[in-house]
């Protein structure tokens, strides 16, 4: 019987790398004859290209485009080689890495082509990045039609949030770990103390109409880094859930500390789909991830001395 390629899917592994790897599993009816990698070639702007190719493996499965987005592969694509016992992959990465590849045979066997993602962990380890859970305690924020409230859902995402920045290296500055009750002014000024790169605070939106639905994301006035930084947690949202927000708004007019500070409120509380939709885990943390992909692409904009546009 012909080796035929059948399931594939990305997680990301911990091990001894910094910052561990991103794995892309494939399941198969035997091991391939040989497998061959070539790149990474740079594409595009933060966009590294390999291609690997499974000789003596047919393909079962559907050709297509699988969406990673965990903050070192972006996507690959599955497709057919130019002989029926060949598969084609095409791997797209944020950061230039290389790929290693290993086989467990057995009945599915399973082929893994690993990339380390020690050029992630390199650019944000040690970093301190304030994140901000809105509401607590008897501050309850929106309701869901059915019974989640804001202020829970906050601290779901930031936790979600932090635990993705620790994977990095990166310390994540929570002002509430718990249902604790903060005067709105004093969260940032606590955490300021701390002196993060950069504050994101955590909401959720809520609209009177029930069937209504919206997105917000804010920058503090006045200051173009938040803007950008907004800017690019905007972009990696709309890639890891398909959320469309409108033109960046500005903060209350408050006084802020000297960092760069966003809102986002990814997720529109009263409308009954959004609410059902949180419930989820996987859920919860692609929105925790989106954000951090937007803190990613907006430290490395700043360290190469390029901000990323801004609407």
């Amino acid at each position: 019987m012909k080796s035929r390629l059948l399931n594939a899917w990305a997680s990301v592994r911990n091990g001894p790398l910094r910052g561990g790897e991103s794995v892309i599993s494939l399941e198969s009816t035997g091991v391939p004859r040989s497998v061959d990698i070539d790149g990474p070639f740079e594409a595009g702007p933060h966009d590294y290209v390999m291609r690997v190719t499974l000789n003596g493996i047919g393909l079962t499965m559907a050709e297509d485009e699988i969406l990673v987005a965990d903050g070192l592969l972006r996507r690959f694509f599955v497709f057919r080689g130019a002989s029926p016992d060949t598969v084609l992959l095409e791997i797209h990465s944020e950061f230039e890495t290389g790929a290693s590849v290993s086989v467990a045979e057995g009945m599915p066997c399973v082929i893994r082509i690993a990339l380390p993602r020690d050029p992630l962990f390199s650019l944000m380890s040690g970093r301190r990045i304030a994140v901000d859970p809105g509401h607590g305690g008897k501050d309850r924020g929106v309701r869901g039609p059915v019974n989640l409230l804001e202020k829970d859902c906050n601290l779901e995402v930031a936790r979600e949030l932090a635990a993705i920045m620790a994977s990095c290296g990166t310390v994540a500055l929570l002002t509430r770990e718990d249902d604790s009750y903060l005067e709105p002014g004093a969260r940032l000024k606590e955490v300021a103390r701390s002196s993060p790169e950069m504050a994101v605070e955590i909401h959720m939106a809520g609209e009177k109409d029930p069937l209504g639905r919206s997105y917000h994301i804010r920058a503090k006035p006045g200051c173009p880094l938040s803007r950008a930084l907004a800017a690019s947690i905007s972009e990696a949202l709309k890639e890891n859930m398909g959320t469309a927000f409108g033109p960046i708004e500005e903060l209350p007019g408050e006084t802020y500390p000297g960092f760069p500070v966003v809102r986002v409120e990814p997720l529109c509380l009263t409308y009954f789909a959004d609410e059902a939709n949180f419930r989820a885990p996987l859920y919860r943390r692609r929105i925790a991830q989106g954000i951090m992909n937007g803190i990613v692409r907006y430290v490395r904009s700043v360290v190469e001395g390029v901000r990323p546009p801004h609407k």
